[in-house]
């Protein structure tokens, strides 16, 4: 009987460390999941602070172009302008 109970002692031990190791296997599961979720998070993070960038460029990009454009018009008015002056003065 006393061997018996050690054997079975024994078992439980053994049956301890492999429940322990497994435990720690999940728990190092765990820590690398948290991680990859972190990551995943600041990659996610990152695409949206690129985003916010891009539509800051183009929107910067835009107003360059209305600029340009409003000053090109402007421009062609003072020519046509010029030219009809001098039209006239070419008439008298």
């Amino acid at each position: 009987e006393n061997v018996a109970l050690r054997a079975r002692v024994e078992t439980l031990k053994q049956q301890d460390r492999v429940t322990q190791d497994s435990l720690s296997i999940a728990r190092g599961r765990i820590t690398r999941l948290q991680l990859r979720a972190v990551a995943a998070k600041q990659q996610a993070t990152n695409l949206q602070d690129s985003q916010v960038t891009d539509r800051l460029e183009i929107t910067e990009l835009r107003s360059r172009v209305e600029y340009a454009e409003t000053h090109l018009e402007r421009s062609h008015v003072r020519q046509t302008g010029d030219e009809v002056r001098m039209q006239r003065v070419e008439m008298t």
